[in-house]
């Protein structure tokens, strides 16, 4: 059995080089051609050759070169054009091979580390999932003690989460399986140039670094990019990440998967005391964290209309601009539109506006909404404050 491959088009680029080395071939031949000719002839003085007669150098001579500058105004005449039109393809092509090399390298960043086959990797994968969809890192929390209940001899256990401070008698630390947010819908939610500024500076009290060479990190502006743009070729399209949620229309729910990990105090380790006895965690629902306090009358007194706080869920906020009663936004405040119907939206809203100042445990808030759940491999993470949340 034959397999007859079928040829690959010729690129402009190739027909370029095949030109090119055409023509090299031909000046090659020319130059080795005279020189052979001038070692066959005698040597003669400048002077005393005998040159062209007048019938010659305004006739055939004369002709000849006229035949060659016409030839070459055709090539001119013809290859300008030519390019003119397609130049624009070839500009696209470029761009496009260079997007492609700039989303593999930014693959590799965001794969895992490995000294021999990707030493370039940050690992952010280990945190939000291979394909970005999500996953936890293993970090160390302080908390106010007045944020945890203990059971009786909790702090003996063998297997407890959480250990007294030894630098503050006011504090606990506790290990904590953070959940990280997907990054294959962060584009649906984020501007591109949002998302930058989350790389770049990280987000403070978190397992998330700052990369960026602005933020302390050790990554430029290009490093940066690929990184960016590799995201962009993983994100979930409106309609797969409404999909994604399209059983959800309780407010409370929505809310808990959706908003909860900002506006609600240790939200993104609530598995973690779900799986551990000796300790509850007491926060208020909206209470604020990263996000500001949605709780009491501040929801009210911010959007003293339905209609003003469901197109703040929807588009979210951008740097300096009004929003509401004086609010001024920084960018942070991402949009739901894309994401969410604008009947889950409005759900929210409604939940939003009912939240009270009470504590409660967190698995009191969570069982009934989506709990975040820990990755598979959890990346060890450092020592962080309840400073925000991503």
């Amino acid at each position: 059995m034959t397999t007859t491959l079928a040829a690959a088009p010729l690129s402009l680029r190739s027909a370029i080089l095949i030109i090119n080395a055409l023509i090299l071939v031909f000046l090659v031949g020319v130059a080795v051609a005279a020189v052979l000719d001038r070692r066959r002839r005698a040597v003669v003085a400048p002077n005393k050759e005998e040159y062209h007669g007048d019938e010659v150098m305004e006739g055939s001579r004369l002709e000849r070169m006229q035949a060659w500058a016409l030839a070459m105004g055709a090539v001119f005449a013809i290859s300008l054009p030519a390019y003119w039109l397609i130049e624009p393809d070839r500009q696209e092509a470029q761009t496009d091979y260079l997007h492609e090399i700039s989303v593999e390298q930014g693959a590799e960043l965001f794969a895992l580390n490995d000294p021999e086959a990707n030493p370039a990797g940050l690992e952010c994968a280990k945190c939000h999932g291979a394909e970005g969809e999500g996953g936890a890192a293993v970090f160390i929390v302080t908390m106010p003690k007045e944020d945890v209940a203990v059971t009786e001899g909790g702090f003996e256990s063998k297997k407890r989460r959480c250990a007294p401070s030894k630098d503050n008698d006011d504090e606990v630390q506790c290990d904590v399986a953070w959940s990280a947010p997907p990054l294959n819908t962060v584009l649906l939610r984020f501007s591109r140039e949002e998302v930058r500024d989350i790389i770049v500076y990280g987000r403070p009290g978190t397992p998330m670094p700052a990369w960026g060479l602005e933020g302390g990190g050790s990554k430029n502006d290009q490093a940066i990019d690929n990184i960016l743009d590799f995201l962009e070729s993983i994100q979930l399209d409106a309609d797969e990440a409404k999909a994604a949620q399209a059983k959800l229309t309780d407010g409370q729910d929505l809310f808990q998967a959706n908003c909860a990990r900002c506006h609600t105090k240790h939200w993104s380790y609530a598995t973690t005391f779900a799986q551990s006895p000796e300790f509850d965690v007491l926060a208020t629902s909206g209470g604020g964290a990263f996000g500001f306090n949605l709780t009491g009358d501040v929801t009210l007194r911010q959007f003293p209309t339905v209609e003003d706080h469901v197109e703040f869920i929807t588009t979210g906020s951008d740097f300096q601009a009004a929003y509401g009663t004086r609010g001024i936004g920084s960018g942070r405040m991402p949009g739901f539109g894309s994401m969410l119907t604008p009947k889950q939206i409005r759900a929210i809203v409604d939940y939003e506006r009912s939240l009270t100042s009470e504590r409660v445990t967190l698995d009191a808030l969570t069982e009934k909404g989506d709990a975040p759940e820990p990755g598979t491999e959890p990346a060890t993470g450092t020592t962080g404050t309840e400073g925000g949340e991503e």
